[in-house]
């Protein structure tokens, strides 16, 4: 059972890592240099730290509030459809902005009732991180919300959740 939570918090960091490398391809195509250079020095840092969590680092990662948890996954779904949106076309972004705002506040109120734990702080992060840069065009927020949205993926594999991406393509037939 240790050999496991080794090798899946290995393959974590790996994804982790992967992640950082992709975001800064994205952020390079997109000629933000700035978040390129802050995305290469965290990816270092995240490689040189290494660090696995201990067992008594391991056993505070059991998450007193499942709510949260389940209202933390339900924001981060949202999250990503407002990202990953086709195009910032008016209607279709207003519906998606409402209901990620909804779901933004539903949070807050899970956030509020929740021990003090590292979920909340990244429940909270995640909040913050979403509605700094919800009203920005979409070029500019798609990375930082995809950016939260893994972090808090991250946790809440941390806490036990499994948590899959998947992107859904809706063709339209003629």
């Amino acid at each position: 059972l240790e050999e496991s939570a080794t090798a899946q918090s290995e393959r974590l960091h790996q994804a982790r890592l992967t992640n950082l490398t992709w975001l800064r391809k994205c952020a390079k195509e997109l000629g933000q240099d700035d978040e390129v250079n802050r995305l290469v020095n965290e990816r270092t840092a995240m490689k040189k730290r290494s660090a696995r969590p201990t067992e008594g680092q391991a056993a505070v990662l059991q998450s007193d509030s499942v709510t949260l948890q389940w209202k933390a996954m339900e924001c981060r779904a949202l999250a990503r459809t407002f990202a990953l949106q086709k195009q910032s076309s008016g209607k279709n972004d207003i519906i998606e902005r409402e209901k990620l705002t909804r779901g933004l506040d539903e949070l807050l109120e899970e956030i509020t009732m929740a021990p003090q734990e590292s979920m909340k702080r990244a429940a909270a992060q995640f909040r913050e991180t979403i509605l700094s840069c919800i009203d920005k065009p979409m070029k500019e927020r798609r990375i930082s919300v995809l950016k939260a949205c893994d972090e808090l993926r991250d946790v809440l594999r941390a806490h036990g959740l499994q948590v899959s991406d998947s992107i859904n393509s809706k063709k339209k037939k003629k």
